[in-house]
């Protein structure tokens, strides 16, 4: 074997050397990043676990659907929720329908409210929310409260059909609240023999 052969083969053996060494950092470096992630993953699990749900623009209608929504609720339902005194009731509410319009997107934002903390906060979560839920007695009192009902409440009424209850939240919707519920009557679907179904049923007081 000549020098020349021996120096190139020495110069192959080097140069795989510090391939390798080179490799075997960037897979260390790369597993510890990944360690980290973990970690901070982890952390935030632990973190919610220890502080109330947070409910953002996207949510499942199905997991809020017993729960009261404090958006569209009055001061007697809020007052029958498991745990509430009279003074916390009347404090939400307060809160929610005059100060806030009846547009709180978060239930942390209720901390903000005189004798609230994360532990009453916590305690109330199961029965309350401000997305998707129901209206409470807002809705059902001897009549249906057409500013307040659900889609699921309007199909409740004899010869409204699902997509009726949706043309009437959809009407709501796009024209503001009810003030005359011969207003129905303007809705898309609906017709004379229907509404006087449903005239004696509704309201919108």
């Amino acid at each position: 074997m000549t020098k020349t052969e021996k120096a190139v083969i020495s110069a192959l053996l080097i140069s795989t050397a510090v391939g390798f060494f080179f490799l075997a950092g960037q897979v260390i470096f790369a597993r510890k990043g990944s360690i980290g992630i973990i970690s901070s993953i982890d952390a935030s699990a632990k973190l919610t676990d220890k502080t109330p749900l947070e409910k953002g623009i996207y949510f499942n209608h199905s997991e809020n659907v017993d729960k009261l929504n404090l958006n569209r609720t009055d001061l007697k339902s809020i007052r029958a929720v498991p745990g509430m005194t009279t003074s916390l009731a009347r404090a939400i509410y307060n809160f929610v329908h005059v100060k806030s319009g009846g547009n709180v997107t978060d239930l942390n934002d209720l901390l903000q409210i005189r004798g609230m903390n994360k532990k009453k906060l916590k305690a109330l979560e199961p029965y309350i929310t401000v997305m998707g839920g129901h209206a409470g007695l807002a809705a059902w009192g001897d009549k249906l409260n057409l500013n307040f009902a659900r889609e699921e409440d309007l199909s409740a009424l004899p010869g409204v059909s699902k997509k009726l209850a949706a043309n009437i939240i959809n009407f709501r919707n796009a024209n503001g609240n009810f003030t005359f519920t011969e207003e129905l009557l303007d809705v898309e679907g609906m017709t004379s023999a229907t509404f006087k179904k449903i005239s004696k049923l509704v309201t919108t007081q």
